[in-house]
């Protein structure tokens, strides 16, 4: 009818939470996981949002959202987060920890058994070689590429397939044997 109003488009709810993205946010995030912290430790933080919901920004980074550009930005960080591995790594390696291992021994005497322990202050080496050895997983995962195993099963396509940096050769070329 003419003269009548009629009202707005409602905008479409898509459902779901709205976002806790904020720059202010990213940036405290970034920055703590460049510096050694682990995300999970991070995302315990009562202001901080879910470990998932900020993997998800890293995961689902598209243009439009509120978190583009945040994969890059995560990208960067994780790398600092490696190089500050690697330094935790070799601090460990060459900080000795004394710990005490107390060793209990029963002794037979003409009164029964008495127990006798024997207690030695010594460097944690177990320990310190769990804390490197750790790292170096962690490292060798986090950044395959430059710190992992030269064979990796990641870098496999499947079963059959191996995916040969540059190629084989062709026919004809060094290094192309031919069947006899």
């Amino acid at each position: 009818m003419a003269g009548e109003l009629v009202p707005a488009a409602q905008p479409i709810n898509k459902g779901g939470r709205p976002s806790l993205y904020t720059e202010e946010l990213a940036q405290e995030i970034l920055d703590r996981y460049a510096s050694g912290e682990m995300l999970i430790d991070i995302c315990a933080d009562e202001h901080m949002p879910h470990e998932r919901t900020v993997r998800s920004w890293y995961l689902w980074d598209e243009p439009g959202k509120a978190w583009a550009g945040f994969s890059t930005r995560y990208a960067r960080a994780q790398r600092m987060h490696v190089e500050h591995e690697i330094e935790e790594t070799k601090k460990l390696s060459d900080t000795p920890v004394a710990g005490e291992i107390t060793t209990v021994k029963y002794v037979e005497t003409p009164d029964g058994l008495k127990e006798v322990r024997e207690v030695k202050r010594e460097d944690m080496l177990g320990h310190r070689r769990l804390q490197v050895d750790t790292r170096k997983w962690r490292i060798a995962k986090m950044a395959r590429r430059e710190y992992g195993d030269q064979a990796s099963a990641l870098d496999t396509p499947n079963d059959e397939t191996l995916v040969v940096e540059g190629g084989l050769p062709e026919p004809g070329e060094p290094g192309h044997d031919e069947p006899e």
